[in-house]
């Protein structure tokens, strides 16, 4: 194998383990449905959105068909969890062999999560919103949340919309390319 496809590959299983730990929310090492729950919980308290459990439930119902349709399917050892190498090689077969599906139930996350975190529901997630909904689902740094908000903002507009999320997510969970703008989605790597 040349050293530039090592370096390809390692990057998508480092985005890939940096999402195993970020989505990991008791960091026990065992990825469970409750784990993904959590963060829809998170981000309703974040953004102090109890005037509307709908857009909380949405966010949720998506997550829950992320654990249902895809990752509960990736616990090999049938232990009840899915580890980092489970999800790993589960995330790549996932991307790979049902695409479609794959992509459009993590357009639904990224739509639901959306619709959550945009306050002034302008359609668009400005930085203040972009770094408030990580920092409080993930307890990412501000500074390298407003970096990497800037790689994913491609059309220098200020704001993300949902194209430029849905892509930037893609991205994240799919692409080998070292040079990828969604390669930023958490930050630094």
């Amino acid at each position: 194998m040349t050293e530039a496809t090592t370096e390809t590959i390692d990057i998508l299983d480092r985005k890939l383990e940096r999402a195993f730990e970020l989505m990991d929310s008791d960091a026990n090492g065992e990825l469970v449905e409750g784990d993904l729950l959590v963060l829809a919980d998170r981000l309703a308290a974040a953004f102090e959105r109890g005037d509307d459990p709908r857009r909380k439930e949405r966010l949720r119902n998506a997550l829950h068909r992320i654990w249902q349709d895809h990752l509960v399917g990736m616990d090999d050892d049938g232990n009840g969890y899915v580890d980092v190498a489970e999800f790993t090689r589960g995330f790549r077969a996932a991307a790979s062999d049902n695409r479609g599906k794959f992509l459009a139930d993590l357009g639904e996350v990224v739509a639901a999560w959306m619709n959550l975190v945009d306050v002034n529901g302008n359609g668009q997630i400005d930085v203040d919103e972009y770094r408030l909904m990580y920092e409080s689902a993930f307890g990412i740094t501000p500074e390298d949340l407003e970096y990497g908000f800037r790689q994913l903002d491609r059309d220098d507009s200020g704001e993300l919309d949902e194209q430029e999320l849905r892509q930037a997510t893609e991205e994240y969970y799919t692409s080998s390319n070292p040079d990828s703008p969604g390669n930023w989605l958490f930050g630094p790597l």
